[in-house]
């Protein structure tokens, strides 16, 4: 598709001995990690509780010290849980006959943080508000048959921006393609949004917990007499 996109021919065999497969392996592990950094794809996106560095002597604002994930192309967001007690109940009046046994879940606001560097671990570190805190993080996929369609396209792009000047010496063609992978990220990104949109009920203001919370329904008022009948 790379090679496409620069209207070269194909290659029968990424491993065979000829300019242009030497070009693209030798920028395939780079891009592939550009792109996987590009944007939250569904397919490589986890959620995980962090360990704390206990070692990191934190001089600025920040309360807490995280160590950077090992297998974390790059983190996302910072999540926060959200303690309480398991709550059994329905929602009278508005979902009639539906069930919700757990209340226990977490914060979908994004939680202000910083990423720095370690000197004593020589790593990353996470530095955050947040106690407990859970990472929103993309993982590096290197099976290409999990690769989502649009991260292919993506990368296909980004591919040929990088073997565009040295292949047919075409900066302007290469500004533009890179142009596209960028173009491409950013759809995905919507796309992922609409796919998986973002929970809301987890807003809070004052306005909102002084009449319990956020969202659609509290789970204080689930067991209470509708008023919405």
């Amino acid at each position: 598709m790379a090679l496409g996109h620069i209207s070269v021919a194909g290659v029968s065999d990424i491993n065979e001995n000829s300019n242009a497969a030497n070009i693209l392996n030798s920028f395939w592990d780079s891009c592939v990690r550009e792109t996987l950094r590009a944007a939250p794809w569904d397919f490589n996106t986890v959620y995980i509780t962090l360990a704390q560095n206990s070692t990191y002597n934190i001089i600025t604002n920040w309360s807490y010290a995280y160590q950077y994930p090992s297998n974390c192309v790059r983190v996302w967001r910072i999540l926060s849980p959200i303690s309480g007690s398991s709550t059994v109940g329905v929602f009278p009046g508005i979902y009639p006959n539906t069930s919700v046994n757990s209340w226990n879940c977490f914060n979908m606001q994004r939680q202000k943080f910083q990423v720095r560097y370690d000197p004593v671990n020589n790593s990353k570190i996470i530095l955050c508000n947040t106690a407990q805190a859970i990472g929103e993080y993309s993982v590096p996929i290197t099976d290409v048959t999990q690769f989502d369609d649009m991260f292919v396209r993506t990368l296909s792009l980004k591919l040929a921006s990088y073997a565009c000047t040295p292949l047919i010496n075409d900066d302007t063609k290469a500004a533009a393609l890179m142009k596209l992978a960028q173009d491409s990220a950013s759809d995905a990104m919507r796309m992922n949004e609409e796919e998986s949109p973002t929970e809301k009920n987890s807003e809070s203001s004052a306005f909102l917990d002084a009449r319990g919370g956020g969202g659609p329904v509290s789970p204080q008022f689930w067991n209470s007499p509708s008023i919405s009948q």
